[in-house]
């Protein structure tokens, strides 16, 4: 049974009702907050990490496998963006390869890009700790 027949679900709010919708909103607002704060914190721990007065000095990157990452975007510039093309045979070594072909040409490009206004290797570095530095704000998005 109705208590209050031919009023409309607002208009029969209580008090209690309303103030508890605003406690929601406010606690939505803290949690944003938070969350926010916790993955600008982590961001600040992650580029700690990476040392970045070491990430603008001109030297090249070196470790693992990142030498042969150092080549590519540098042949791309040199060889085939005056052909438009992202991926083919590169000659370099032994036979030749097929170059690009099983990477993301994206950070190839960001690097070529970033190259117009600041040294390569610098920009190099930039683009491969981007990845590490955007994890937390992803894993907070998906989440």
């Amino acid at each position: 049974m109705d208590v209050a027949p031919g009023l409309s679900a607002r208009e029969r709010a209580t008090p209690l009702d309303e103030a508890s919708e605003g406690g929601n909103d406010r606690r939505f607002l803290i949690e944003e907050i938070v969350g926010f704060a916790v993955v600008i914190v982590c961001f600040g721990v992650v580029l700690a990490a990476l040392h970045p007065n070491l990430l603008v000095l001109n030297t090249t990157a070196s470790g693992g496998d990142m030498g042969a990452h150092v080549w590519w975007p540098a042949f791309l510039r040199d060889h085939w963006f005056n052909h438009f093309r992202l991926a083919g045979w590169a000659p370099d070594w032994y036979g030749g390869f097929p170059v690009g072909q099983f990477y993301f040409p994206l950070p190839a490009l960001l690097i070529d890009a970033l190259a117009i206004v600041m040294p390569y290797n610098i920009a190099f570095k930039l683009v491969t700790v981007s990845g590490p530095l955007m994890l937390p704000a992803g894993a907070y998005c998906f989440a």
